[in-house]
């Protein structure tokens, strides 16, 4: 058969003349190409409008087992303004197809591009990793990590979100970008977030992006700082609202004391939002040794007032709280635990029932003297507090 080399089964190739592609149907040629498109590589194939291939034994080919990246005098390190030319080298030598596809794997700050034949250019400091990849299906390459300096310290810097949100629901998160300028400025900064009336996390205190996660309803002041010295800063404050409620989440009203959100964890339905009759401030007093109760009511009835809980509903037995704790901390889905734990189930109402706040306690009082559920960081436990206790009241259904 006649040995040809085929760049494209679409392409009739052996003649520019239209007509002797048409007279040439059924035409069977022997390919000497690996690298045909819409090819099989070497063997028969014959015209029919387009090269059909047919069989043969194309002969064996060489993988690339290895790649190596040099760069002139082993530079790892280019200014901003700066291009660094690598270099690819394949192995074995003796490789079928040597061919490699380059690429830029943008770092958490750095940015660049890189042509076919391996030239870097730098688009933002930081650090960054080149690959060259081969093509021949070995899925060999080769990684080059690099750094990009910056070249001027940052005279500017502005906080905002891609979809110019201001607002986060309790456990979801929000991502907001600095803006540095000048561009040759290193990138990175410092985050931070200062709670007001509500309270969030950055998830990682120096990146480009600042991921804040919603942990209680309010505002909190969010600040983005430079950290190249030139203490540039930004602030912008944030709203965080209520969780994105379950399934099956349901309102009370309960005359003056409603509306209340309720939700049924498993077989008991607790309300998720402090009762705002509960106002209290439960304390030991050292001189005499007595518990006294303020703002709405007496220390009479073993520090419960009978107000605290409308009809048919009870404050908390600490076999009740165990129950839940168990399972909030085994069973309950994201979204549960997210709307047991939004609506700051540490602060109590005050006799104005002006809601105050006890730091970064999160107690729900139950109708065992001194006993709470609390949440330790990372679980809710069941625990009694021996001299000084301050607690929100939620309350379950009879």
């Amino acid at each position: 058969l006649p040995s040809v080399s085929l760049t494209d089964t679409a392409d009739f190739q052996l003649s520019p003349n239209p007509s002797d592609a048409t007279s040439a149907i059924g035409m069977t040629v022997y390919n000497t190409n690996d690298n045909t498109k819409g090819g099989k590589g070497q063997g028969i194939y014959t015209w029919n409008g387009t090269w059909i291939y047919s069989g043969g034994a194309p002969k064996a080919t060489t993988p690339v087992s290895r790649i190596v990246i040099t760069s002139p005098d082993n530079v790892n390190i280019i200014k901003y303004n700066e291009i660094l030319q690598l270099t690819a080298n394949v192995l074995p030598a003796d490789a079928s197809n040597q061919n490699l596809t380059w690429a830029v794997l943008w770092g958490t700050s750095g940015k660049a591009t890189v042509d076919d034949t391996g030239l870097v250019t730098p688009i933002k400091p930081g650090a960054i990793t080149v690959r060259a990849s081969a093509i021949d299906g070995s899925n060999a390459y080769r990684d080059f990590p690099l750094t990009i300096q910056a070249t001027e310290q940052a005279t500017g810097i502005s906080i905002y979100s891609e979809t110019n949100a201001d607002t986060v629901p309790v456990g979801s998160s929000l991502v907001l970008l600095s803006n540095i300028t000048p561009i040759s400025a290193y990138p990175l900064v410092k985050w931070s977030v200062r709670n007001i009336t509500g309270s969030a996390l950055v998830a990682t205190a120096t990146s480009e992006t600042g991921v804040i996660s919603g942990q209680g309803k309010g505002t909190v002041m969010v600040r983005a700082e430079t950290i190249d010295g030139s203490n540039k800063a930004d602030s912008v404050e944030i709203r965080v609202t209520r969780a994105i409620l379950p399934k099956d989440t349901a309102t009370l009203s309960i005359g003056d004391q409603g509306p209340y959100l309720t939700y049924k964890f498993e077989n008991t339905t607790w309300m998720v939002e402090n009762s705002r009759e509960a106002g209290w401030v439960i304390q030991y007093d050292r001189g005499n040794g007595q518990f006294w109760c303020y703002y709405m009511f007496s220390s009479s009835n073993n520090g419960l007032p009978s107000t605290v809980c409308p009809d048919g509903w009870s404050v908390p037995t600490v076999k009740d709280a165990n129950n839940l704790a168990d399972y909030l901390n085994t069973r309950a889905t994201s979204a549960e635990r997210n709307l047991w734990f939004e609506e700051k189930p540490g602060y109590y109402y005050d006799a104005t029932k002006e809601l105050r706040g006890i730091g970064s306690d999160l107690r729900v009082y139950t109708s065992t003297w001194n006993t709470y559920l609390y949440h330790d960081g990372s679980k809710w436990l069941t625990a009694t507090w021996g001299e000084i206790s301050r607690a929100g009241v939620r309350c379950i259904k009879n």
